[in-house]
C-alpha cells in the first residue's frame, strides 16, 4: 500500500455534480465527477503530485485524446481529481479511457471528516495498450471516509487518461461488474474449497436470516486487497436480504506483531464491533503467538466469530535467499518459522476454536493451473490486480456458500 502525504489545502472544486443524496426518490443519482478535460483540469480541482524521490512530469495535452482534443498525460507522478464527498461503505463506479505505453495505476484515496488520509485505499492496474481502451472499476468508500479522490499514476512509461466519470453504483451492479471481470479469466476450481463450518455458525445463521453481518478485516495491504475484491456483494447475492458491512482495518506492512501491543486491538478491531473478525495478510512475521494474542485480547472484550486466512498472492519464496543477510543461527530460525507458519496457523485455529482457510493454497493452485505471466494477476510482486482479486473473491464466495443441496432420490416403485 503506497502512502501519500496529506495535502493541507484543497483546490476549488468546480465540476463536481450534486451529491448522492441530492437525487430525488426514483431518480438515478448524478455523477460525483465527470470530465472530458476539454477545459483546463486545474480549474476544476485536478492537481498534479509526485513523491519526494520523483521529478513531477504530468501535463494537460492536446497531442492525443480519446474524444475531443485534450487528455491528461503522466510520465512520472500522478494526476489527482478533486475531492468528492462519499458515503461510508457506499460503492462507486469509476469509468475512464486510457492508453498506456508501459504500466500504470489508478487509485482511490479516502479522507476522514477532518481531512486526514486513511490507510485503507484501492489500487488497480491500467494495462498496456497501444490503443485507447475503456475501463470500468468499482470501489467501496471506507467506513470512516467523508471524501475521496481518484488518481492516475505512471510507472516506467507515460500513461494517457480521458473521459473520467465517478458515480454511485448499486451493490447488485457491483456483483455484475465482478462477474464481467471474472468472465475474462479461466475459472477458479472451487470444488476443493471447504465450506465455512462450526466456528462461523453465528455468521452463517445471520446470513441465512437475511440480516446484517459486519466483517472487520485486520492486516496489511494484502488484506486490504482481499477486502477490495467485492467478495462482500458476492456473499450477499447468495443470501437474499442479507447485508455484509465490510470494514478493512489495515496498515501497510503491518500484522499481529503490531496489533497485539499497546491495546491496539481497541481502535483496529473492537471499536468497529465486528460480528466476524478476519485476520489476513502476509505481514505477521510468521509469528503464530502474535495472532493468538490478538485473538485472546479481542475475546476478552467481545466474542465475534473469527476467521484466519493464510497470506495469498505473495510469490513462492526462496527462504534461504530471503534471509541470507542474517547471521546463521537467526537465518535458520527465520526459515523454520516461515516454513511452519501455515501449519502452525491451522493448529492455532483448532486450539483457539476459530475458523481457518488456506488462501495461499488456492492462489498457488490457480497460478499453476493457468500458467500465465505472474503479472497477469498482479499489479506488483505481492499485490493483486482486478483479475487477481477475483481469484480471492471466488474462493471466499465458495467458502461462505450455503450448504450444497443433496441430490433428489427417486421414489421406490410400489
Amino acid at each position: 500500500m503506497l502512502r501519500t502525504p496529506f495535502r493541507p489545502t484543497l483546490l476549488a472544486v468546480i465540476s463536481i455534480a450534486p451529491l448522492v443524496g441530492a437525487a430525488r426518490a426514483g431518480e438515478k443519482p448524478e455523477a460525483l465527477l465527470a470530465t472530458s478535460f476539454e477545459t483546463p483540469p486545474t480549474m476544476a480541482g485536478w492537481w498534479r503530485g509526485a513523491y519526494p524521490f520523483e521529478k513531477l512530469d504530468a501535463a494537460w495535452i492536446d497531442s492525443t485524446s480519446a474524444d475531443g482534443r485534450h487528455a491528461l498525460e503522466v510520465t512520472t507522478g500522478w494526476w489527482a481529481g478533486p475531492r468528492m464527498e462519499v458515503k461510508p461503505l457506499q460503492y462507486y463506479r469509476l469509468r475512464f479511457k486510457s492508453t498506456v505505453e508501459g504500466k500504470g495505476y489508478w487509485m482511490a484515496q479516502f479522507y476522514d471528516g477532518e481531512g486526514q488520509l486513511l490507510d485503507a485505499d484501492h489500487y488497480s492496474s491500467i494495462y498496456p495498450s497501444d490503443e485507447w481502451q475503456q475501463y470500468e472499476f468499482c470501489f467501496r468508500a471506507r467506513f470512516k471516509a467523508a471524501t475521496a479522490e481518484v488518481r492516475f499514476r505512471a510507472m516506467w512509461a507515460p500513461i494517457y487518461v480521458d473521459d473520467v466519470v465517478v458515480e454511485p453504483v448499486s451493490r447488485p451492479e457491483v456483483a455484475q461488474w465482478a462477474d464481467r471481470v471474472y468472465a475474462t479469466m479461466p475459472p477458479v476450481d472451487v470444488a476443493a474449497v471447504p465450506r465455512a463450518g462450526r466456528y462461523l455458525r453465528r455468521t452463517l445463521e445471520k446470513l441465512r436470516r437475511g440480516e446484517t453481518v459486519r466483517i472487520v478485516m485486520l492486516g496489511d495491504s494484502v488484506a486490504n486487497d482481499t477486502g477490495n475484491s467485492a467478495y462482500d456483494v458476492l456473499i450477499e447475492r447468495m443470501y437474499p436480504g442479507a447485508r455484509v458491512e465490510l470494514i478493512t482495518s489495515v496498515r501497510g506492512g503491518t500484522g499481529c506483531t503490531y496489533y497485539r501491543d499497546e491495546n491496539r486491538v481497541k481502535p483496529y478491531v473492537l471499536d468497529y464491533e465486528p460480528d466476524l473478525l478476519v485476520i489476513a495478510g502476509i505481514s505477521h512475521a510468521s509469528d503464530v503467538e502474535a495472532v493468538r494474542s490478538v485473538i485472546r485480547q479481542v475475546r476478552a472484550v467481545r466474542d465475534p466469530d473469527i476467521l484466519l486466512l493464510s497470506g495469498a498472492v505473495s510469490p513462492p519464496m526462496d527462504l534461504a535467499t530471503a534471509f541470507r543477510h542474517l547471521p546463521e543461527r537467526q537465518r535458520r530460525e527465520q526459515i523454520r518459522r516461515a516454513e511452519g507458519y501455515r501449519p502452525g496457523l491451522a493448529k492455532l485455529a483448532e486450539q483457539e476454536k476459530v475458523a481457518y482457510l488456506d488462501m495461499r493454497h488456492f492462489w498457488n493452485a490457480y497460478v499453476e493451473k493457468i500458467r500465465r505471466h505472474p503479472m497477469w494477476l498482479r499489479r506488483d510482486h505481492v499485490h493483486a490486480n482486478a483479475r487477481g482479486r477475483q481469484v480471492l473473491a471466488r474462493v471466499l464466495e465458495a467458502y461462505f456458500a450455503p450448504p450444497r443441496k443433496r441430490p433428489e432420490t427417486a421414489t421406490p416403485a410400489g
